[in-house]
């Protein structure tokens, strides 16, 4: 076998690899999603993940966070639009409380959500 076979060979055996690998990463991220939309795993968790595939700036990481917001987008949206009215009302709640250590306790429960 000559060294331009080999060569080609090793070539195709490392493409067939990637494209293993990537749809091995596909299929997790996938298997995360369906996690969340279980409710086995929260909202800010999965912000986490958008936020970590984003910085990768990756090809395989777009691709892998396009599955991910396909597959829980409808459900991570109803999920920020409560949480943000819920934590709406309780800092409009604690604004009337005279006892302003409410307010900094919601203030504080906002700041590490987001």
């Amino acid at each position: 076998m000559c060294l331009q076979e080999k060569k080609a060979e090793l070539i195709v055996a490392l493409e067939e690899e990637e494209r293993r690998m990537r749809v091995k990463a596909v299929g997790n991220i996938r298997f995360i999603g369906e996690l969340y939309k279980l409710r086995m795993l929260t909202a800010q968790i999965m912000f986490s993940c958008v936020g970590h595939l984003l910085s990768l700036n990756t090809e395989e990481a777009l691709e892998c966070l396009c599955k991910l917001l396909t597959t829980i987008g409808l459900n991570l949206e109803e999920d920020t639009l409560m949480i943000r009215s819920t934590l709406a009302r309780e800092i409009k709640k604690a604004e009337g409380n005279k006892d302003k250590t409410e307010l900094n306790k919601v203030s504080v429960l906002y700041i590490n959500y987001y």
